[in-house]
């Protein structure tokens, strides 16, 4: 079975979530797992690296938007799984 971080999260921090976005609230969440930002509205990369090297928005808008910024290593991702 593959690692899924997104079953890590406590379920009340994903109750959460949902329940905000079916109230259409905002939503913020760290994540790099597939099933929970491909059904996001919007995102930001950040980056492009980590730490020192990081904390610019390098791509914003929809995970397909993102997908195709060849500048974001998020984007690389996205496109990869999507």
């Amino acid at each position: 079975m593959p690692y899924n971080h997104f079953s890590k999260v406590p379920m009340q921090r994903r109750n959460f979530l949902a329940a905000s976005l079916a109230a259409s609230a905002l939503a913020l969440a760290q994540t790099y797992n597939a099933d929970a930002l491909i059904p996001a509205l919007t995102s930001l990369g950040l980056g492009p690296e980590g730490g020192q090297a990081g904390g610019r928005i390098v791509a914003q808008g929809t995970p397909e938007q993102i997908a195709a910024n060849l500048l974001s290593h998020t984007g690389q991702w996205l496109a990869r799984v999507l």
